[in-house]
């Protein structure tokens, strides 16, 4: 009777230790649930995009997909939303700006040529397109500010004044030839960029 009664409990015991009745077989069944979940949701997107595109997606990517589009998605949201707050000025915000915010278009334009004068061709270049910049900021047709890019400052130019983008367009490419390019700034680009941004700035834009 004892030696049977410990057969049939060591049964027990290894029946209740196998697999199917750990916590690793519960898990396995989750990881495998959670994978036909993805591999469904793949195929959904992969099946949108196709239709939407016209481009047939390789689903074995897998993970990869959802994560993707997740940061495109996350991209664009971001893209309109700069947009939308650089598009507008808020009433009755004040931004932090720089200690020299406050120049105008025209003390940044004698800056400039007092630094072509000490032969510092570059910062006198610089000081000019400031004064490019706050020369169409006085007059609202962009919003100057310290965390624009060049491309920004074109496509508020575009859309309120699209007359003057032809010159300004010329005035930013020049700016960043000069500015980033990797030969030392010489008078000869400095008196290119001076005669280019003067007919903006004295000329009111007119060629």
């Amino acid at each position: 009777m004892s030696i049977e009664y410990e057969k049939a409990r060591q049964q027990l015991t290894d029946i209740l230790n196998s697999r199917e009745f750990t916590g690793q077989r519960w898990l396995d069944i989750w990881l495998h649930r959670i994978d036909s979940w993805m591999n469904e949701i793949v195929r959904i997107l992969g099946g949108g995009v196709e239709r939407l595109l016209g481009v047939e997606v390789d689903t074995r990517i897998g993970w990869l997909l959802p994560l993707l589009l997740t940061g495109i998605l996350l991209f664009v949201l971001g893209w309109v939303g700069r947009r939308l707050y650089w598009g507008r000025r808020i009433p009755g915000f004040v931004a932090e700006r720089e200690p020299d915010a406050m120049e105008t278009a025209s003390s940044w334009w004698d800056k400039g040529e007092a630094f072509a004068a000490e032969g510092d061709y570059k910062e006198g270049v610089r000081c000019l397109y400031r004064a490019v910049l706050e020369y169409l900021d006085e007059r609202g047709v962009l919003l100057r500010d310290v965390f624009k890019a060049n491309r920004d400052y074109r496509e508020e130019v575009s859309r309120r004044r699209p007359d003057l983008l032809p010159l300004f367009a010329g005035i930013t490419f020049l700016f960043d030839r000069i500015r980033y390019g990797a030969k030392e700034t010489g008078e000869g680009d400095y008196r290119e960029f001076h005669s280019l941004s003067q007919k903006l700035v004295k000329g009111g834009g007119n060629q």
